[in-house]
This record gives C-alpha cells, sequence and structure tokens, in this order.
C-alpha cells in the first residue's frame, strides 16, 4: 500500500499538527548455529519490513535505526538505518554482550552484522563520530502489537479534549486540543514564548514583545496525533510493561515508513493498561527527535480568541 507522503519538517513550531495544518511553523532461523543470508547492497535493507523487530534511537544528533532479523533468540542479520549517513569509511561498531564487531556498508545510510543474541538481552550501535545509541531487546520473539495501535488510536481519536508536553530535540512546548478545530501552541525559545491560538480558520500569534497578531490560516483537524498520519505502522512489537507517572503501561515498537520511497521514521507509544490511552509517544527521524506525553484527557479547556487590538 502507497500511502500519501507526510514530510517530516525540523520546525518545533508543527511538529505535531504538520500533516494537517500544512504550514511551516512545523522476522525464521531454525537453527541457532545457521547462517544468514548476506543482504542485497540495497539501502531499504536498512528498514524494517513486518515480521522484524525494530526500534530507534539516537548517536549524539544521529538517527539510529535498528532492525533485527528476524528477532528470535540466535543469529540475527542486525541492520541500522543511520542518518546523517557517516561518511564512507567512517567506523560503525555493534556491541553485543561485551564483544564488538565492525558493521559492513548495504547501501547508503545502511549498515549491516551478523550476531547472536538472547532474549532480553542487550546490545549498542557506535558511530563514529557521533556517539553511541543503546538498546534493550524485549523477550524474543516479541509478540505483535499491531491490533493494539490500532485499539489505542481508536480511543485517543474518541477524545474531545487533551494536553501534550512536548520536547523536540531539547525545545520545549504545550498544547491544548479542543475538538473540533481548536488549538493552543506555546513554545518556549531562548529569548522567550510564543503563543499561538488556532480557532477554525483563524489563527492567533503573540510575539515575543506581547503583541498579538491575527491571520487566516489551514482549519485544524482535531484530535491529532503524530503517529496517526503514518499508520498503519510496520513491525510493530510489544517491548514490554513499563510505568509513566506511575501509571502501568505496554510499550510498544513500531515503524511508519509506507510504499516504494518509505520515511525513515520511527514510533515508541506508552500505552495505558487500563485505559488504553497513549500516555507517552516518541518519535525518531531524521534531524526530528520528538518526545510527547498526554495528559488532561476530556478535561475542561477552553480556547478563546485572545484580545487584538484592532
Amino acid at each position: 500500500m502507497v500511502r500519501r507522503r507526510v514530510p517530516v519538517r525540523p520546525e518545533l513550531a508543527l511538529a505535531v499538527v504538520v500533516a494537517v495544518l500544512a504550514i511551516a511553523v512545523g522476522w525464521a532461523l531454525r537453527s541457532t548455529h545457521a547462517t544468514a543470508p548476506a543482504p542485497a547492497p540495497s539501502a531499504a535493507q536498512g528498514l524494517p519490513r513486518d515480521g522484524d523487530l525494530t526500534m530507534a534511537g539516537r548517536a549524539g544528533d544521529t538517527l539510529v535505526g535498528l532492525t533485527v532479523r528476524p528477532g528470535r533468540p540466535g543469529v540475527n542479520q542486525v541492520y541500522v538505518y543511520l542518518a546523517p549517513d557517516p561518511a564512507p569509511g567512517s567506523p560503525v561498531q555493534v556491541t553485543v554482550a561485551g564483544q564488538a564487531q565492525q558493521m559492513t556498508s548495504c547501501g547508503d545510510s545502511c549498515r549491516v552484522a551478523t550476531v547472536a543474541l538472547t532474549s532480553g538481552g542487550s546490545l549498542a550501535v557506535d558511530v563514529a563520530g557521533a556517539g553511541a545509541a543503546s538498546f534493550q531487546l524485549p523477550s524474543l520473539p516479541a509478540p505483535p502489537a499491531g491490533a493494539l495501535v490500532d485499539q489505542a488510536t481508536g480511543v485517543m481519536r474518541a477524545l474531545g479534549s487533551y494536553h501534550v508536553d512536548e520536547d523536540f530535540s531539547g525545545t520545549r512546548a504545550s498544547y491544548d486540543f479542543v475538538v473540533p478545530d481548536r488549538l493552543r501552541m506555546r513554545v518556549w525559545y531562548g529569548n522567550g514564548e510564543q503563543d499561538t491560538v488556532w480557532i477554525g480558520s483563524t489563527v492567533y500569534k503573540r510575539d515575543f514583545d506581547g503583541t498579538w497578531s491575527t491571520s487566516t490560516g489551514t482549519q485544524p483537524a482535531v484530535p491529532y496525533f503524530g503517529w496517526t498520519a503514518f499508520q498503519p505502522l510496520v513491525a510493530t512489537t510489544v517491548a514490554g510493561a513499563g510505568e509513566v507517572d506511575h501509571t502501568p503501561v505496554t510499550v510498544v515498537h513500531g515503524f511508519g515508513g509506507h510504499g516504494d520511497d518509505p520515511e525513515p521514521v520511527w514510533f515508541t507509544l506508552w500505552i495505558d493498561q487500563s485505559s488504553g490511552r497513549v500516555l507517552r509517544s516518541q518519535m525518531w527521524a531524521p534531524g526530528h527527535f520528538m518526545d510527547d506525553r498526554y495528559n488532561g484527557f476530556d478535561q475542561p479547556a477552553e480556547i478563546q480568541a485572545p484580545d487584538v487590538p484592532r
């Protein structure tokens, strides 16, 4: 299935709503002694497909998209997708159980190694000049999570209002959403705060000096969540259990790319085991590391037009 492409933009101001506002503000090896097949020299080899175990992290400012195939205890091929792509010849190592080995090229932005993995073990990817990304593997094979993600998305889409606290590559923002078309956003920059309010197609903006201005823009589609523009996610798996603010959650990994030219976008979702709501999501893409925490579900959140001098 080929989906409509949604640009992954670095602008924080529309990081959560860029796809709907369109405004530029922001796995089976049978034996542990089997030999994994040699990869084809294609960058697409570094991207996951259904049946794989995949997750993402970062080495400094470098995206490290990890794909484990077939994702079972024993011999696996470990692929990493790197963005930006290191210079030719730059070493990339994978370390498992204290043993490091050089990864080989499998195309632009792609490196691969054949390693033996244990259920629940860990590995690290060291990118020369950038740093290292560490990954905790789930129990292998990890259970599929597509139905769980679909169910959680349905629960979230039924909300009438909600609040988001966001960290976008170190810059902080908050959002209030009210169905069907109201959105309030505040972004904290080094030189102050900036507020933007959408009411229907009317956009109100408060600059750093406190002055409000108004304009006509694209009406926001509320509710909206970062991963929904990339559904159905590929290679979704249950990573395990955890907590978000003392609430038990199920942790899920998945990949957002589709079609002949997939975008390298990974997601991690923390899903409330009781309510089915997503309490936290992380998005990993080139130059785009976004961590959202959701709260204020169906709480009163009136969004009114500010007093703009005429």
